[in-house]
């Protein structure tokens, strides 16, 4: 499948300005981390961030000697820098974010601050659909945090062949909840695609979901809260 993660930023600097600094910092061995830039608009940058790892790994062979090597590993990232909100689009991130992120903080002078984002899911479902461009349902949800008494709250969730937000709403029963992640099927013109949106603004999509659908569904994605990463 592929994975999208979205976060926010305020840019110092137009879109061009940004891509000229990004371009100044290109990736090298010798620099161990850097950038390559693929497409450039008025608006919008396309590229990828790539960061060397070096581990030194120690084995012993049956005699009780010890041999030491270098182990060389790359990270990369694709994104996507965007004038308007989502500002950050990552696809198919690694694990961990955090050199990205410090170094295009470090290529901005620290002038700008990235934030993760916290949303509800229900919300950007409705958006995509309210758009009027797909159909589509709520195939699956997870549910947490429902109270049932002092102290006492549940987890769940639920599968269906149609959507299953009426069955949620009766066994919330207006009780507090948090919904921590949500599948909609999408029919596009060629075929019916599975979309996964989580509460912290990250996607799962099938691999044959097309470019327009994509583009919709961040498009879509509500402004409800950021964080500092």
């Amino acid at each position: 499948m592929k994975r999208f993660k979205y976060l926010c930023a305020e840019w110092p600097v137009s879109i061009p300005m940004l891509a000229e600094r990004l371009r100044a910092n290109p990736f090298s061995d010798e620099a161990g981390d850097g950038f390559t830039l693929e497409r450039v608009r008025n608006s919008v940058i396309e590229g990828r961030h790539f960061e060397k790892v070096v581990v030194n790994e120690s084995v012993s062979d049956p005699f009780g000697n010890e041999s030491t090597f270098e182990l060389v590993t790359y990270r990369d990232i694709s994104f996507r820098l965007s004038r308007t909100y989502p500002q950050i689009e990552l696809r198919n991130p690694p694990r961990s974010i955090r050199g990205f992120v410090n170094r295009l903080a470090e290529v901005m002078q620290f002038k700008v601050a990235v934030e993760s984002l916290a949303v509800d899911p229900l919300l950007w479902a409705d958006g995509i659909k309210n758009a009027g461009q797909v159909s589509g349902y709520v195939q699956t949800i997870d549910i947490s945090g429902v109270a049932v008494e002092a102290e006492v709250t549940a987890r769940f969730g639920l599968v269906g062949k149609r959507d299953v937000l009426s069955a949620a709403s009766k066994l919330v029963a207006k009780r507090a909840h948090t919904v921590d992640r949500l599948c909609m099927r999408i029919a596009s013109p060629l075929g019916e695609h599975s979309v996964i949106l989580t509460a912290t603004g990250s996607v799962r999509a099938d691999d044959n979901v097309p470019e327009d659908v994509l583009s919709l569904v961040r498009d879509s994605l509500p402004i409800v809260e950021a964080s500092s990463i």
